[in-house]
C-alpha cells in the first residue's frame, strides 16, 4: 500500500488518501489540516462510518461477482471488515457501522426485515453501556443524529425531488448530494444549539465536496488493489483522484473569504421542537394510520356504549 500511495498519488492527494482508507493523517501538513478544519470537512479525513458504508459497498458488489452464496459472501464480508478495524484500530465510529451492516447482512441472509431504527437504538445503547459519559458528547450527538438523518430524512429528500423519469446515471451522482443535504437539515439546530452559529462556507463546502467522496474513495482503493497487476488502469484512477483534490483546493480558495454567521443560540425547547416537527413530517403518513385506527376504535366503543344504553 505504501509503495502504491508513494508513486499513484501526488502532494496533499498522498496524504489525503492515506488518512481516508487508513486513518493515517501523518502525511498531511498542518494548513491542509487546517483547510478541512474550517470549512466543516474534518470527518472526510477521519476514519467514520461514511468510510466503512462505502468500503462495504464495494465488497458486496465484488463478493456478488464473483459468489452468488449468500452466507459465504457474509462470511467473508465480515472477516475482511473485522480485518480493516483491525487496520484502523477499532475506531468507535467505524465499530459502529459494522456492527450494522453485520446485522443487515443477516437480515438478508434469513429473509427477515431489517429494522435500521432498532439496528441503530440497539448500537447507541451497547455504546453508552460501555460509555456512559459519551451521551452528552457532541461528537456522538452529531455521529447518531447525522446517521439518523441518512436513515430517514434521506429517503423523504430523495423521493421527493427525484423523478421516476431521471436517467439511472444522474440519479445516481444525485444520492451523495441528498445525502449530504440530509445530515445537514439533520444536525443544524444541534450546530447552532452549541456554536451560536453555523459556518456558511462549511455548509457550502459540504455540499460541493462530500458528493465526491464517494468517488474519491473508490477510485482510490481499487487503485491500490489492481496497481501490482495493472498499473496503466490504476495511474489512471490515481490521476483521477489527483484532479479531485485540486477541484478540492479550488473550493476551499473560493470560499475562504465567506464568513461565520453568527445567530442567536436557540432554547432547548426550541431544538427539541425542531426534531419533534421533523420526526412528524418524516412519519406523518405513519401516524395518520395510528390516529385513525385509535379514532375507528374509540368511535366502536362510544357505539357499543350507545346500543346498551
Amino acid at each position: 500500500i505504501s509503495r502504491g500511495l508513494e508513486y499513484l498519488f501526488e502532494g496533499n492527494t498522498r496524504g489525503l488518501v492515506k488518512a481516508m482508507i487508513l486513518g493515517d493523517k501523518s502525511g498531511i501538513d498542518s494548513d491542509y489540516k487546517e483547510e478541512f478544519r474550517q470549512h466543516g470537512l474534518s470527518h472526510i479525513i477521519a476514519i467514520s462510518g461514511l468510510h466503512v458504508g462505502i468500503l462495504y459497498m464495494v465488497l458486496s458488489k465484488v463478493c456478488f461477482c464473483v459468489s452468488k452464496r449468500r452466507r459465504l459472501n457474509f462470511l467473508l464480508i465480515t472477516v475482511l471488515m473485522i480485518f480493516y478495524n483491525l487496520l484502523i484500530g477499532f475506531n468507535i465510529s467505524c465499530i459502529r457501522a459494522t456492527v450494522m451492516l453485520t446485522l443487515y447482512q443477516l437480515s438478508v441472509i434469513y429473509d427477515r426485515p431489517y429494522d435500521k431504527g432498532k439496528g441503530l437504538f440497539m448500537t447507541s445503547s451497547v455504546y453508552l453501556i460501555i460509555r456512559p459519559q459519551d451521551l452528552f458528547n457532541l461528537g456522538f450527538i452529531l455521529s447518531y443524529i447525522a446517521v439518523w438523518s441518512l436513515f430517514y430524512i434521506y429517503p423523504w429528500i430523495y423521493g421527493f425531488f427525484v423523478k421516476e423519469s431521471w436517467h439511472y446515471q444522474i440519479k445516481e451522482f444525485m444520492k451523495p448530494v441528498f445525502v449530504t443535504l440530509s445530515v445537514n437539515i439533520g444536525t443544524f439546530p444541534i450546530l447552532v444549539y452549541y456554536f451560536c452559529g453555523i459556518s456558511v462556507s462549511a455548509l457550502i463546502a459540504n455540499l460541493l465536496i462530500v458528493p465526491l467522496v464517494f468517488y474519491v474513495y473508490i477510485m482510490s482503493l481499487v487503485s491500490l488493489m489492481v496497481y501490482g497487476l495493472f498499473k496503466a488502469v490504476a495511474f489512471f484512477l490515481a490521476g483521477s483522484v489527483n484532479m479531485m483534490v485540486k477541484y478540492y483546493d479550488l473550493v476551499f480558495l473560493a470560499l475562504d473569504d465567506i464568513d461565520f454567521l453568527y445567530l442567536r443560540r436557540p432554547s432547548l425547547m426550541v431544538t427539541l421542537s425542531y426534531y419533534g416537527l421533523l420526526v412528524v413530517w418524516i412519519f406523518w403518513d405513519d401516524m395518520a394510520k395510528v390516529f385513525a385506527g385509535l379514532y375507528d376504535w374509540l368511535s366502536q366503543i362510544k357505539r357499543c356504549n350507545n346500543e346498551g344504553v
